[in-house]
């Protein structure tokens, strides 16, 4: 009797280890599902793929304190949106105007906007807008820096005396 119990013991316990060995194994296996995300920000903007579609404005990355906003909103304590203008018609929802809600002291968003020929600050009044740059390119492929009028319109592209068509690549604001 005792050959046999001691059997049975050794066939449990053999079988108690295949089974662990097993489990461990399909532990250790992960799918795509339980793969934590990457925790390293990529700056993409948030819904860019919606926003080409809609207003055929292209927004590729930035900080997140340059948003995309209606050019409907009304100034708060003299602040209002940044607007862009370009003579492409398809831009924007109000025939090439487009415009951004500056949410802090410092920004950046990199952009195609095409055509621009007219760069807005978003100050009103007596109330200083935000300090800010503006990259444009040429079609000829030449890129330059242009400082914002805080209060007031900077013209770009076919805006200033003999200029060529250009494209807003980025808006930068810093105190």
């Amino acid at each position: 009797m005792r050959s046999w119990s001691r059997a049975v013991t050794a066939v449990l316990a053999v079988g108690v280890v295949a089974v662990s060995g097993v489990w461990v194994a399909s532990a250790g296996e992960s799918s795509a599902a339980d793969e934590q995300q990457s925790l390293v920000e990529d700056f993409a903007y948030p819904g860019a793929a919606r926003i080409l579609a809609e207003d055929n404005v292209k927004l590729v990355s930035g900080d997140g304190h340059i948003v995309y906003a209606p050019c409907a909103q009304q100034p708060v304590n003299g602040i209002g949106v940044i607007e862009v203008r370009s003579t492409d018609f398809s831009v924007g929802k109000n025939d090439g105007l487009v415009c951004f809600k500056v949410l802090g002291d410092t920004g950046s968003l990199v952009l195609l906007i095409p055509d621009v020929f007219e760069i807005r600050g978003d100050g009103f009044g007596s109330t200083p807008g935000h300090k800010g740059t503006a990259e444009v390119k040429a079609q000829s492929g030449e890129s330059r820096t242009v400082v914002l009028n805080p209060n007031g319109s900077q013209q770009v592209g076919i805006g200033r005396p003999n200029g060529v068509p250009e494209t807003l690549l980025k808006l930068e604001v810093k105190p």
